[in-house]
Parts: structure tokens; sequence; C-alpha cells
């Protein structure tokens, strides 16, 4: 017999044996099993130099070299918050107005001079600022400064272009209210803020208010608030510093400030012990649901304690919200979560789309699990996910300038500490469960809930609804019939005494690599200075037909379910592992995308190729999917343009794969079965139907390997080859009519073009585009600003031209007695160009507006990826943009005029008209 001793040994012995059998026999695989430990990244602020002119006005330069390309950008701290009684909307339109000429410039040149050096341009007014930008490429950004110093002094506001553009804003509002989300966001502004506090007001004004503006108004709000010392300048990107401050001294420096301002005082807010719960009722298929408190502004000390929050509960998968309403109670089809905050106040907002009779049990969920958190608070996990999605999302941010620095200057304006938007990482990471805990029951009190919902109008108030709209545009005809415009458009002058266009060397990004690996899949990797970024681009070969045609519906939702559950890890495993290292996750018919952080991709790279080759596909999860994505074309039946969109496809596509409407795919995904999704994923999900593409900041021999070792494993199959029809039928010279009560109506014009990606013709009648439809100051554009016609228009030919034919559109949304004039000036425009061709310095600028626009399409690690797989999986080489520029260079207008009458005709166009229109 043993002795107790050796009995305890023995024991233990065992004891240790069945652990590590356990281990090995029954633990999950070490695949992507850990998350990241919170990691430190280097946040670029000692790139900020700051200079302040002796007038008061702040410069602000944040110098970066990965792009080609620089922004300049003017914000004022004055918004509509000025505003009294009588002037709502005045600051808006006055943003409008800017750029409708100076003392020195005339109406149309600055959109002359942004096009002749291929800048992009645009403007904004919300209740605090005012803003405006130019973007060009790094060699003609300069002449901007001038004119941004220019248009703080010198605005002329002319009654004949006001008239014009008070059509535009005319028309902007109407748009507006026929955008529920914007709808409900303003009402809630209007709920929570009195009558007394400026953010009570939309910024947009009101159509009373706009009916007594004039030319008089506008001037002395200008000449009273734009000044230099309540200014401050940004420039992004890559430019010389002392250059910068050179130039901006000579503009700026001389520009006295006039007198004082006296900035009126924000009324304080004393907390309301009262809820709201308010309905719209429109004509929509399907309920929007929105909850809302109010909660402080930029300028509270406390207010990133909103932003960590809003993530936490609804930024992403992991969400509480989302995986409470969405993934346990299948209560919503989608919620998300959203701080919004302007400087001296804002709103939490809870976006929710309910399933059809759920939107009580909605709330109630949402009630009980806000009272879960003040009871329980939140985890550490739940903390570094949020700090580690920032972390990503910050350095992503950095790629696009204008994004950034719209950010930037909202943090400069509310603290005047030029760092502060670089300091939230380390302020997020210092944020506790008991800071978030204390902020909510301040804040965000169950009790005190507030709710707006957009609901179904019944059949018996639509005529009701029309007699209302019908007073609305007798309202918006009183206000135009007080100007208008009898002056044609101002020609530019001042435009064409400006210096040459310097020229820019720009090579379209190439593979530093390209690797076939054993089992079919190609592999392009890209070394791109991305502050830290990684972008991961994995794209089916058949991805232009599966993302068009009704059969990738169907990839689509096998797709979405490679997340829901693997052999060894749940769906909460998996949304939880990517969110926990701030990766940014995209599953489509198009493929995978990834966006990820530099350090520790390896992990990342395994847990997803485990995730795509070992799916369980559970039942559950595959109805809920199903109703979400049948839930989602539903409500695309609620939107214009969506409509207009899938009308247009249905009518140049006539009896082609593309050919679909979203009762097809309703129809389609009701009866598509479990094992049909199996299937696809047995067809679709192999080697050789993809390419693999990596862009960012690595080691590319380290690369080269993780990538053979992780993703050469895949099993060797065939892929599925798409059934591409050689040709489509089109439906000519129809009218189609979709009835929606909207405040204004949806134009189009389409039809079926033959060029497909690989046709000669296609670049020449992309620079048409670029003439005719394309940025401000086009052909189109100046359409705009004679008549006032719309605010808003579109159009291409050639668009969606791949491997399948393209197709030629034109659209508007307009006023609805609007149409016929609409309809004979945009059929005039297309004949003029046709018959009477373009100038050479429409050539000339569009050749710089190409440039600019390819500079664009590679700015950031996703984008390059997106490029580059593109360029593999349609067979057109990767020095296939290369040509495109050289073959834009060399276009003469006899080419380019032959080509305009060749392709530029509407005669068969069908046309589509979307509102209060029809039956």
């Amino acid at each position: 017999m043993m002795d107790k001793f050796s009995m305890l040994l023995l024991v233990l012995f065992l004891i240790v044996v069945g652990l590590m059998a356990w281990y090995f026999l029954y633990r999950k695989p070490s695949i992507s099993s850990i998350k990241f430990k919170k990691l430190e990244f280097e946040v670029p602020v000692d790139q900020v130099k700051k200079v302040v002119l002796q007038n008061g006005m702040t410069i602000l330069m944040f110098k970066a070299t990965t792009v080609p390309k620089v922004l300049v950008q003017v914000a004022y701290d004055i918004g509509s918050y000025v505003e009294t009684a009588g002037e709502r909307g005045l600051a808006h339109l006055i943003e409008h107005m800017i750029f409708k000429g100076t003392d020195k410039l005339s109406e149309g040149d600055i959109d002359a001079i942004s096009r002749k050096y291929g800048a992009t341009f645009n403007a904004f007014t919300s209740n605090d600022i005012t803003s405006y930008y130019f973007e060009a490429n790094k060699s003609n950004w300069q002449p901007f400064i001038g004119i941004l110093a220019d248009c703080m002094q010198n605005a002329r506001f002319d009654s004949e272009h006001l008239a014009s553009e008070l059509k535009a804003v005319v028309q902007e509002l109407k748009m507006y209210k026929d955008n529920y989300w914007r709808k409900v966001f303003e009402k809630a502004f209007e709920l929570s803020f009195p009558a007394n506090h400026p953010y009570h007001y939309p910024v947009i004004g009101f159509q009373e208010d706009l009916l007594q503006l004039n030319s008089d108004n506008l001037k002395k709000f200008y000449k009273k608030y734009y000044r230099p010392d309540h200014a401050t300048l940004f420039i992004v990107g890559d430019f010389d510093e002392d250059e910068a401050i050179k130039l901006v001294r000579e503009n700026f420096e001389q520009i006295k400030p006039e007198g004082d301002v006296t900035i009126p005082e924000f009324p304080k807010l004393l907390p309301k012990f009262t809820s709201s719960s308010l309905n719209f009722y429109e004509d929509v298929k399907n309920n929007l649901l929105f909850f809302y408190w109010v909660i402080p502004g930029l300028k509270d000390k406390n207010e990133i304690l909103s932003g960590a929050l809003s993530h936490i509960l609804g930024g992403g998968q992991a969400s509480r919200f989302y995986h409470k309403l969405v993934d346990d109670k299948k209560a919503a089809n989608s919620v998300s979560v959203s701080s919004m905050k302007l400087m001296e106040g804002g709103i939490f907002g809870i976006f929710i789309e309910p399933v059809e009779g759920k939107s009580d049990y909605c709330q109630n969920l949402i009630v009980k699990e806000l009272g879960k958190v003040l009871r329980k608070g939140f985890s550490q996990d739940e903390l570094d996910r949020m700090i580690k999605n920032n972390t990503r999302g910050f350095f992503s941010k950095l790629q696009n300038y204008g994004e950034f620095t719209y950010s930037w200057l909202k943090h400069y304006m509310a603290t005047k500490d030029e760092k502060a938007v670089f300091n939230r990482l380390k302020e997020l990471s210092h944020i506790t469960s008991q800071d978030l805990l204390e902020f909510m029951k301040e804040y965000i009190d169950p009790l005190l809930m507030n709710r707006i919902e957009v609901l179904p109008l019944p059949e018996s108030k639509k005529e009701k609804l029309l007699q209302v709209q019908k007073m609305s545009d007798e309202m918006d005809k009183k206000i135009l019939d007080t100007h208008k415009r009898t002056a044609p458009v101002e020609t530019a002058k001042f435009a064409n005494q400006m210096g040459d266009i310097k020229p820019l060397e720009f090579v379209f990004p190439k593979p530093d690599k390209v690797v076939s690996l054993g089992n079919g899949l190609e592999v392009i990797l890209k070394k791109s200075p991305s502050w830290g970024i990684v972008s991961l681009n994995l794209k089916f070969r058949n991805s232009e037909y599966l993302t068009s045609s009704k059969e990738g519906i169907a990839v689509g939702l096998m797709m979405d379910m490679l997340m829901e559950g693997s052999k060894d890890f749940t769906k909460i495993d998996n949304v939880e592992f990517f969110e926990s290292n701030g990766v940014a996750y995209r599953f489509d018919a198009d493929g995978v995308s990834l966006t990820l952080l530099n350090k520790g991709y390896e992990s990342i790279f395994e847990r997803l190729s485990y995730v795509l080759t070992n799916p369980i596909f559970p039942a559950e999860a595959f109805n809920k999917l199903k109703n979400i994505a049948i839930d989602s074309f539903k409500r695309s039946k609620d939107e214009p343009m969506e409509v207009l969109s899938r009308l247009v496809r249905c009518t140049v596509y006539k009896n082609h794969p593309f050919e679909w409407t979203f009762d097809d795919a309703i129809k389609m995904l009701t009866t598509a079965s479990l094992t049909d999704i199996m299937k696809l994923h047995l067809s679709y999900m192999v080697a050789s139907g993809m390419v693999l593409t990596i862009v960012g900041d690595f080691d590319l021999e380290k690369m080269e390997q993780n990538v053979k070792n992780i993703f050469g494993v895949w099993p060797k199959e065939s892929m599925k080859d798409a059934k591409y029809p050689t040709k489509s039928e089109f439906i000519k010279h129809c009218q189609i009519d979709e009835f929606m009560v909207r405040d204004q109506v949806v134009l189009g014009f389409c039809q079926s073009n033959n060029l497909t990606v690989y046709d000669e013709d296609l670049v020449p009648l992309k620079m048409l585009n670029f003439i005719t439809f394309y940025s401000l100051g086009s052909r189109l554009y100046h359409l705009r600003e004679q008549t006032g016609l719309f605010y808003t228009a579109v159009g291409a030919f050639a668009a969606g031209a791949g491997r399948t034919h393209g197709f030629d559109y034109l659209g508007a949304i307009l006023s609805l007695d609007k149409l016929e004039f609409a309809e004979k000036e945009m059929r005039g425009l297309i004949k003029e160009l046709a018959e009477k061709g373009v100038t050479q310095k429409e050539i000339e600028d569009a050749r710089q507006l190409y440039l600019k626009a390819l500079i664009d399409s590679v700015s950031s690690s996703d984008s390059i990826a997106a490029m580059l797989a593109y360029t593999e999986t349609m067979g057109l080489g990767f020095d296939y943009y290369d040509k495109v520029l050289t073959r834009v260079q060399s276009m003469n207008i006899s080419e380019l005029n032959g080509i305009a009458a060749k392709y530029f005709k509407m005669d068969d166009m069908t046309k589509i008209r979307i509102g209060r229109v029809g039956k």
C-alpha cells in the first residue's frame, strides 16, 4: 500500500496529466486566441506648427508626406449661433455666396481657378463654425491661400448671384425634409434646447426668413464676423513650411480687424426632469427609431467620455446594444450609437432600425441594458476595445486630409489647444469604468430617455400630406419670385491672368512583390508609409459579377455568415477578437477587407484564415441574417436615390444577371436555404478564385513568409467561373414613374453604353465626364448656377464599365414644378457638347482634375490595396493607370470632340421620375 505522501503525489500527477490532455485535446486552437496587450503608438504631435499673425489670425500646419497633395482650410468660429430672430439661415447662405465672386474675382473665377489647378473645394456651415477649403496636388496649392484671403474681406454678394443661390438653398432645404434621419436629428435638437438657445434652430433656417433676406443683410453680417481674429487657417499635407508661412503673411497679415464684435453668450441650461416621445408619419414602409439625451459639448472637460461611451454601447458588433438587440434578442436589424457634440452642448443618440412591431421591445431592452451597466459597470476588455479602435481610427484618419482637418479644427475651436486632437488617444487610455458610470449617472438616465420614431403614414392620410406639400411648394415659389436672376453667369476673368500650372511627376503605386502560392492564391505586397496602418484586401476574382448580380446577394449572405461561428469560435469570440485588436473589418460579395495596426498583425491574419475556412453555418444565425438582408432591401424601397439606381440597372441590363429588383432580391433571400449558402462557400471561398493584397507599414520579407505560412495552407480548389453575357437588352426612350410622397422629385435619364474597361474610347469619355459632370465648375454645375434648378445633380457616361458594358446616366433632385424645364435644359446641355464640342481650356482643366482624382484614389493604404486588387482581378496590368495618365496628357481637342459627337446622345435615353408623379 502507498503511504499518504505517495498517494498525494500520484493524485497531483494524474491531475497534471489530465489537465495537459484536456489542453491538447479540447482547447481552442492557438490561432489568434490571445488578444493584444495594450500597445503604445507614437502620435505625430511634433509635426504640428503654430503661427499667430499680428492681426490675431492663427495658422496651424501639419506636414505629412504620404500623399502628394495639400489641403488649405480656413475656419471661422462663427456659425448659426450668432443669428437672431429674422436672420435664421443667414450664416449658411453666406457660405453659399462666398465663392460667388469678390471685388477682384468674377462669379466664375473661383470655379475656373480651382479647375485650372486641379483642386477640389467646398464649404460647410454648422451651428458653431463656418469653413472653406481647397485641396490640390502638392505643386499647385499655393494660389488658394490668396483666394481665401480675398474671400475674407472682399466678397461682393451681388443680388443676381443671390437670386440663383437662394434657389439652390431652397432645394437643399427641401432635400433635407426628405432625409428622415436628419429630420429626426434636427427635431431632437429643437426639443432639447429651448427657444432662447441658438441650438434650438436648424442651421439652414426657415422658408419665411429666407423670404426676407437680401444682399444688404448678407454684407452686414459678413463685415461684422468675417475677420482674421475669428479665423484659423489649417494647412495639411506635403508642403514647405517656410513657403507656407511666407504666403500666409503676404496674403492675410494686412487684413485688419475692424471694431469690436460682441459674441452672444449661451444661456445656461438647467437639468430637465422630463422625457418626451414624438412620432413622425411619413410615406415609408419601415420604422426608424431614435433615443436621445442632452450631453455637454466639446468645450466641457469631460466631453471625451461621451465618445468613449458611444463606442462601448454601440460601436461595432461586439458592442453592448448590438449584441443584445440584434444578435441575442433579434429585436432590431441594426443599432448604432453616436455622441453628436457642438461647442456648448450635444445629443447622445441611439439609432435603431427595429424589426417590425418591436419598437417598444427595443426600448425595454435599452432601458434594461442601461440599468445593468449602471449596476455593474464596464469590463476592462470593453475599455481596451474602445481604446484600440480609436487608435486605429485616428491613424486611419490621418490618411484622409479632409476628415483629419475637420476633427482637428473642431477640437481646436473648442480648446484653443492645437495639440488637443493628438492628445485624445492618451486621454482615452486613462478612462476608467467609474468615469463612464459617473457620466452616465449625470446625463444618460434611463428614466429621462427621449424617443422619436418615424412611422408609416396611413393611406387615408396621404392626400392630406400631399396638400401640405403643395402649400410648401407655394411658399418656395413666393421666395424665388422675389429673387429672379436675369443676368448670365459671369465668365472667369482673373483665372486667365494667373500663373502656369506647375508639373507634378506622379507614378501610380506598384507592388513591391507579387507571389503566386502553390494553392493558386495570388498575393500582392506593397510597402507604404501609412502611420502604422496595414490594410488587407482579399478580393474575389469575379467580384465585379458578384457585387452586381442577383447571385452575388446570396454570396454576400454567405460572407456575412462566416463571422457567425467557426468550428472553435462563436460569433462573440470572433467579433470581440477583431474589435479588441482594433480591426475594422468588412465581409461581403466583393471579398474581405481589414484595416489594422501593424503591431501583431500575424495573429489577426491567422484568425481571418481560420474564420474563412472553418465556418459552421449555425441555422439560427442564418435566419437572423436573412431577415436583416430582407429588411435592408425593404428599406431601400423607401429611398428615392436607391430606387433610381436600381431602376437604371434594370433598364440598361434587361435580361442580364445584373437586372434584379428589390422584390427579386427579397424573394430570392426568402427561399434561400442553408444548404445553398454552404454550397456557395465551397464554390467561391477557394484560393485560386481570390487575390490577396496587403499594403502598409511592414517588413516585406517577414510579411511574405507570414502570408505563405498562414494562407498557403488553404486547399487547392478550382474556382467557379462567372457567366458574363456578351450583350444585354435595353429599354429605349420610355418613361418610368415611381410614386412616393416626397418634397422633391428625383429625375433621371439612362441608356446602355457598349464600352468596357478594355475599350480605347473609355479614357477620353471619362475626360468628358470631368468636363460635363464632375466637381464644382463643371457644365452641369454652371447650369445650376444659372438656373438654380437643383442643389445636387449627378451624371456619367460609360459608368460601371468593366468586363461588362457600362451605361450612361444623368440625375437631379428638384422641385415638382421644374421637371419639364430641367429635362429641356439637361438635354440641351448634352446636345450642345455633342455638336459644339469642348474648349482647349476645358481639356487642360480635365487633365488636372483627372490627375487629382487618381491621387485621391490611392491616398490611403485601404485605397491602394483596393486599386491594386482591382487592376489584378481585371487583368489590366499594374501600369494601367500610368498609361491612362499618359493618354490623358496627350489628348487633343479633335479626338475629344470626336468622342463627344459619337457618345453624347440622349435620343434613346429612358426617363425615370420618382416622387409625386404618376399614380
